[in-house]
């Protein structure tokens, strides 16, 4: 445990150090630049960056679990399908078999006179 302190210790402190060098780079050219030094609205274009690439990878989950659920959904249907089709195949040849014994069956005279 120790040593993951140590390691996030050691990243903060490049991270700060990356920071404060960033923000002395654009306070030069900032400088270099007429006096132009729009640190503000640098850090708020990164910090809308950094907001869209986080919006970015949440819809993309989301894509990708939609599409997930749409190919589970698809593949149910595709077995009722198929269920419902194999159950119309083995119930034709009794339903042929009792139209054609109707088909064959002489009536009665009750039969006969039903409207």
């Amino acid at each position: 445990m120790r040593g993951t302190f140590v390691e996030s210790n050691l990243w903060a402190s490049l991270a700060a150090h990356i920071f404060e060098r960033l923000y002395e780079e654009l306070q030069r050219r900032g400088k270099a630049e007429n006096g132009n030094c729009n640190i503000d609205g640098l850090y708020q274009q990164f910090s809308a960056y950094k907001q869209a690439v986080a919006e970015q990878k949440r819809l993309t989950e989301l894509v990708r679990a939609l599409a997930a659920k749409r190919a589970q959904v698809s593949e149910r249907k595709r077995k009722a399908d198929q269920s419902v089709k194999a159950r119309l195949a083995a119930l034709a040849p009794w339903l042929q078999q009792q139209l054609g014994s109707l088909a064959t069956k002489e009536l009665t005279r009750q039969e006969r006179a039903r409207p």
